[in-house]
């Protein structure tokens, strides 16, 4: 069940200090209404106005899917490597939502891929397994791996299911060295295609459970994260890690974190069956719990609560779930923290 539409971004723009935006900028934005977008900077609004936390009108233009509110916004000379207070340009944000259009404009007008906020924007499409904005960013950088003609068809194979192939190919390579069209362990593919029977043959072969890729995500971070109920199960009967911590540039997050950012309740009590931490903080000292209430999912938040997830516990601004359920009355979450 969702909260919200996108409460991530919401939680910024219900701020007063929005305001300093003009209105008719944010009205026209967060209507999809180009013309009016047009008449509002030919009467002098400033495209480079800025809201509070930093956010910009062509951060909240990349936020929709597609690109006329950007294209719009850059003519008339928003600012296209400007920074929230995060760290974030406007690619990040596309990026955050994977919307593949909007990074395509926003490579061609020449953004800057390398500027840190939650990560640089290929970490950031990396974390949220957003593959079509991935791929562009990829060529974008021409920085595509190399591979064999074995690993295109060990990747194809471990996607379908194909154990026998699978099996051939190990006698032919280094399965534990196999990696993915992004340059992942092979693994994190049958991960993502919830292909148990894929997973049980490539470590068979040789793949390592808890292999890393360039953000420390292991295979299960894939699986929690896309809701693959067979990958968890699998992966954690092999020996996965339920309480690995990615790296920083993957913000600190666990297997239970990515969970609760994909809703999934079955990998949330997997997780937790297999002790993993329903509690554990990440950067900027975000739970798994913050994670799903930010990401709108209602129900990842009440699984989480059930298995004694913490609802008290404050990030680094001092919010916790039960704050934000209160400022933005979040009527739902509300009714179920009441209830105990």
């Amino acid at each position: 069940m969702k909260i919200l539409t996108g409460l991530f971004a919401a939680l910024v723009v219900a701020t007063s200090a929005v305001a300093q935006i003009p209105d008719d900028i944010m009205s026209a934005i967060r209507s999809g209404d180009e013309a009016a977008l047009q008449l509002a900077l030919e009467a002098g609004a400033n495209p480079n106005s800025v809201a509070d936390g930093g956010a910009t009108p062509l951060m909240y233009a990349a936020s929709n899917p597609e690109p006329a509110m950007v294209l719009i916004l850059l003519e008339r000379g928003a600012e296209l490597d400007a920074q929230d207070d995060i760290g974030d340009p406007a690619i990040n944000w596309a990026s955050y939502y994977g919307h593949a259009r909007v990074i395509e404009v926003l490579l061609a007008a020449g953004a800057d891929t390398s500027l840190v906020g939650h990560g640089n924007a290929r970490e950031i499409l990396m974390r949220r397994g957003h593959r079509e904005g991935l791929e562009l960013m990829l060529q974008h950088q021409a920085s595509a791996p190399d591979r064999s003609a074995n690993e295109v068809a060990l990747e194809r194979a471990v996607r379908d299911g194909d154990v026998d192939l699978i099996e051939t190919l190990a006698s032919q390579m280094d399965i534990s060295t196999a990696r993915d069209w992004a340059g992942r362990p092979v693994l994190q593919v049958a991960a993502r295609a919830n292909r148990p029977e894929s997973i049980r043959a490539l470590i068979a072969a040789g793949a390592d459970v808890n292999d890393l890729d360039a953000i420390g995500f292991s295979a299960l971070f894939e699986a929690a994260r896309d809701a693959g109920g067979e990958a968890v199960t699998a992966l954690i009967e092999l020996g996965a890690d339920t309480n690995h911590v990615a790296s920083e540039n993957a913000l600190n997050l666990t297997p239970m974190h990515m969970a609760a950012i994909g809703g999934s309740e079955v990998c949330i009590n997997q997780l937790a069956a297999a002790s993993g931490d329903v509690n554990h903080q990440g950067v900027r000292q975000l739970t798994p719990m913050m994670w799903a209430l930010y990401e709108s999912q209602l129900d990842a938040i009440i699984a989480l609560l059930e298995l004694g997830a913490d609802p008290d516990l404050e990030d680094a601004d001092g919010n916790s779930v039960r704050s934000l359920a209160e400022q933005y009355q979040i009527e739902p979450l509300l009714e179920r923290l009441a209830d105990g």
